[in-house]
């Protein structure tokens, strides 16, 4: 890995689970504050995006197991960050350091497809018809 480029595992972590720089910020504002149960209202005033937007991003993030989502007698969901074991926390972890010190290149890696060596592996399992 060069100085400053994104490490593969966090590469992969991005290339599996996030999808846009607003659902990575969705996620490491719930994570700087994990007790507190946030509603889509107050995301997206936070981060100043759309409400629903911010709705789509958390439900995101909750089925990834990202988040716990409780709703308090029929009303909005209120999700908090809890994700689903250490390691994934650790990875989190170390994805937010990534972002806050290389923004640029976290948000390069968003909007790129997989490494080459991704796609080769998972070329080799494609059924080729043989022209012979």
């Amino acid at each position: 890995m060069r100085a400053g480029q994104i490490p593969d595992y966090l590469q992969q972590f991005i290339h599996q689970h996030i999808h846009s720089v607003e659902q990575l910020e969705v996620l490491l504002l719930l994570r700087s504050e994990p007790q507190k149960w946030w509603s889509a209202a107050e995301v997206s005033k936070r981060l100043f995006t759309i409400e629903n937007s911010a709705a789509m991003r958390l439900a995101a993030l909750h089925d990834c197991h990202f988040l716990q989502k409780k709703v308090e007698d029929g009303h909005v969901p209120l999700y908090r960050y809890e994700p689903l074991d250490e390691e994934t926390d650790d990875t989190i972890g170390a994805l937010d350091r990534f972002y806050r010190e290389r923004k640029d290149t976290v948000i390069q890696v968003i909007f790129s497809p997989p490494s080459n060596r991704a796609k080769s592996f998972a070329d080799a399992f494609k059924f080729r018809r043989d022209d012979s």
